[in-house]
Formats: C-alpha cells, structure tokens, sequence
C-alpha cells in the first residue's frame, strides 16, 4: 500500500473517545489512533483551564470571583490569558450582535432559574420568569482587556495564584 492508501484508510477507520467535561459529552475522532490519548490529553487539559476561568458553577472560577467583586461595584482583576481570551470573544460577540448576545447578563439568567446544572434546573418546578430589569452590556464599562502581563519566574509565565481575581471586599 502507498502511503495515500495507508491514510485513507485510516480516515475511513476513524478512532475515538468520549468523556464528560463543562456539562457536555466531548468528542475526540481521529484519523490516526496512535494521537488519540494525547489529543484527549490536550482536548481535557483545555476544557479544565476554560472551566476554572469562565465556569459561573465554579465558586473558585475567574469569572465567579470578578462577579463577587462587581456585586459591590466597579470591579477588575487580574486574567489568566485563559479568562482574558474568552472575555475578549465574549464582548466582541456582544458587538458584532448589537448586544443580542451579551456576556453580562449572568444576574438575569440566575434569577430566571437557570442557576445550576442544566439537568437540576430541568428536574424543578416551572418558575415565573421575573419581570425586574437587570443589567445589560449598555449599563457596564465592560471594556476589552489590556494585552496581558506576565509574571513570575522570568519563564513568561502566570502562575495560577497570581492570575486570580482579589478577594471581593
């Protein structure tokens, strides 16, 4: 066999993994089973440093501690490049989609119920939905973040400790 045989074989033959992580089933199909378990590794290693910084589930998570912060007003914190990454998506979707897509309305989706895991919500009773205003992506200065700083051992790198959000008062 050639080697554009050996591949096309392989791609008719694709491997693959499931596993669980932030609320959904992942995927991991390959061409070449010999990749499988590090593309996996890399596919869960990004997953648990997206978790840890945007999860709204995760008391310990970036985006959990600034909204602690902000719950008492204007807020800031220091981004892992994982959390500054995301938020930078984030406001640029609300942008692009005239705000129809707005990452500040976390205080709304909580109060309308959806406040823990898609299936605990799912097994409650129907709830009103509240009619109070909340605030939207035009109510904050919700500006993109700086080009992040490095820190640290003089590797280039942020150690989770210093990347965290400061305690909220």
């Amino acid at each position: 066999m050639t080697r554009t045989a050996d591949l096309t074989a392989l791609a008719l033959h694709p491997t693959e993994t499931r596993f669980a992580a932030i609320g959904t089933t992942n995927r991991i199909l390959v061409t070449d089973p010999v990749v499988l378990i590090e593309a996996t590794a890399i596919a869960k290693d990004h997953l648990a440093q997206l978790d840890a910084a945007v999860s709204r589930f995760r008391d310990d998570s970036e985006v959990s501690a600034l909204a602690r912060r902000a719950a008492f007003g204007p807020a800031w914190c220091f981004a892992s490049a994982t959390f500054a990454d995301y938020l930078r998506d984030a406001l640029h979707a609300a942008r692009i989609t005239d705000g129809l897509v707005d990452p500040t309305i976390g205080a709304a989706v909580v109060a309308s119920g959806y406040d823990a895991d898609l299936d605990v919500v799912r097994a409650r009773p129907a709830m009103p939905f509240p009619t109070m205003p909340f605030p939207t992506m035009a109510s904050h200065d919700a500006r993109p973040p700086p080009p992040p700083l490095r820190a640290g051992s003089g590797s280039g790198s942020t150690t989770p400790t210093e990347s965290r959000c400061p305690p909220a008062p």
